[in-house]
């Protein structure tokens, strides 16, 4: 497992060097580890954003949407256990959203319409209205029970992308976790970009072109696009 992940993050990083880049590299292989956690335990496992609007307990970073940690299912228990310790993104790089199936075909400016310097929350809702997929964070997963060598926490309103036993992708719908849903099954993305988190958990963009997206197919297999590769 070890090896797989070092040859993806240095084959991402070879793309370049900005803050950007390092990211998707980062995100990259906390994607792929958290499928090769559910594939070696067989148990759904998920890759998951922090966003500490709602969350509380012990074992929390202490920013919005800059950390991101590993989680799967104690079959039975109705918890979780965090499989490793929070990961912070690259200065000056937020989450933005996490886009289910519809989101390749994008043209053009995926951010368009956001408006540079000003804080916003992004949407939760799992419909988002169209002209508003840059902010659609899909499937919450809402006060889920996380165990941290013998603490508890539970994240709030946040989002993840999840695999089975199987490597299939999931959606992070927590109403779908622990279970391996077959209409759950999905391509996902997360993505990357330049900006900053605030104190009252919104983010601050600084470039709508400066991003990348981390996708996975249905049977889960994990690469990283550019902006360019969205352009035609």
């Amino acid at each position: 497992m070890a090896i797989i992940m070092g040859a993806l993050g240095y084959s991402i990083s070879n793309m370049g060097g900005p803050a950007t880049q390092v990211a998707a590299s980062q995100v990259a292989s906390g994607m792929s580890l958290a499928r090769q956690y559910a594939v070696a335990r067989n148990r759904e496992t998920r890759f998951v954003i922090c966003n500490l609007d709602g969350a509380s307990g012990d074992g929390l970073p202490p920013e919005s949407w800059r950390y991101w940690t590993v989680i799967q299912t104690n079959r039975g228990s109705n918890n979780w256990t965090m499989l490793k310790e929070w990961e912070k993104l690259p200065g000056g790089v937020v989450f933005l959203n996490v886009a289910v199936a519809g989101y390749s075909p994008i043209g053009g400016d995926p951010m368009d319409g956001v408006k540079l310097g000003e804080p916003f929350a992004p949407d939760f809702r799992d419909n988002a209205s169209p002209g508003r997929e840059w902010q659609f964070i899909q499937s919450p997963t809402n006060n889920l029970p996380v165990l941290v060598n013998g603490k508890r926490f539970k994240l709030g309103n946040t989002a993840c992308i999840g695999f089975r036993g199987d490597g299939g992708a999931v959606k992070g719908d927590g109403r779908a976790m622990g279970s391996a849903v077959g209409s759950s099954v999905a391509e996902e993305a997360i993505r990357v970009a330049r900006g900053v988190a605030t104190p009252d958990h919104k983010i601050i963009l600084k470039s709508t072109n400066d991003y990348y997206y981390i996708e996975t197919d249905k049977r889960g297999r994990v690469r990283v696009r550019s902006p360019e590769s969205f352009r035609n």
